[in-house]
């Protein structure tokens, strides 16, 4: 199996904290986001909520995320839980990024999910064939979102007898949901496209070993373009409220009512969907433009 050095993994490591935190901000525009991110250096700084990571300087540091979703799963038959914290540890099987990382429910955050790719105590299952024939090029971003469908059950076709972790979970997902995803037609994050024009021809290192010979671009974008798709066959159209695709405005006005910020990890909101607002990430000082832009305060 293939390795990089320390300074490709740092690279690979701080272009992941890049666009992953890109998409978390671009959900803090959302009326009703996805999920939210929170990176951090160490397992004990996640589970503290302590330290985290803010800058793009730093983030070669980042190895362990925490992941918030907002997405309607199943907690058990008939049963339903509007947000599931799962973690996400780069470094668990020692050769990121051509090793899967790690990836477990926060269980003393949320319910546990009650999927086949879920069980309590076992990191998630998101086949592994799919990360090994990704050979590194897969981003944590893109890893992000295919969690997000297994909670929602954005399947690929499974043959009659498939029950994964949960058999129960697999019959009921076939017989009740009728194959069908929780959420149909969910908007999922995307990674941002001015990234995925610029890693199509990559410098080196940022994937792969420099040994390795580089993908075709032709590869580049197919992986990031519909390595994770969503497979489910969508049901029939229904009306679609309009303020869904409603964003936040950029500019406002004096008199436009403003949201301010709260510390990065506020007392939890009564709504269980509502997320907590998350304070503006400090722009990288190698960059002549801001990435990030900061969120108005009164």
């Amino acid at each position: 199996m293939p390795k990089l050095t320390p300074e490709e993994r740092q690279d690979r490591l701080r272009f992941d904290y890049r666009v992953i935190m890109q998409m978390h901000m671009k959900q803090l525009q959302q009326i009703n986001p996805v999920m939210q991110v929170f990176a951090f250096r160490n397992p004990d700084d996640l589970a503290n909520r302590r330290n985290p990571i803010l800058s793009q300087d730093q983030g070669h540091l980042a190895t362990h995320y925490l992941v918030e979703y907002y997405i309607r799963t199943l907690i058990g038959p008939d049963e339903y839980s509007d947000k599931t914290a799962v973690k996400f540890d780069l470094q668990a099987n020692g050769n990121y990024p051509f090793t899967v990382p790690g990836i477990f429910v926060d269980e003393s955050e949320t319910p546990h999910p009650w999927t086949p790719h879920f069980r309590s105590g076992l990191p998630v299952c998101i086949d592994h064939d799919v990360w090994d024939e990704g050979h590194g090029m897969i981003l944590l971003g893109q890893l992000v979102v295919h969690v997000a469908k297994l909670l929602n059950f954005d399947e690929i076709p499974r043959t009659a007898d498939y029950g994964g972790y949960t058999p129960e979970a697999a019959d009921y997902w076939r017989k009740k949901l009728g194959g069908q995803p929780i959420t149909p037609r969910l908007d999922y994050p995307v990674l941002p496209e001015d990234i995925i024009n610029q890693i199509v021809d990559p410098p080196k290192g940022l994937f792969r070993s420099a040994a390795l010979a580089p993908p075709s671009p032709e590869q580049f974008a197919q992986s990031f373009r519909s390595m994770f798709a969503p497979r489910a066959q969508p049901q029939a159209a229904e009306p679609r409220d309009p303020r869904a695709d409603m964003q936040l405005p950029e500019a406002v006005s004096e008199s436009t009512p403003v949201r301010t910020a709260s510390p990065l990890f506020s007392p939890k909101p009564a709504s269980p969907n509502a997320p907590p607002a998350v304070a503006p990430l400090q722009e990288s000082k190698a960059d002549s433009q801001p990435l990030f832009k900061p969120r108005g305060r009164n």
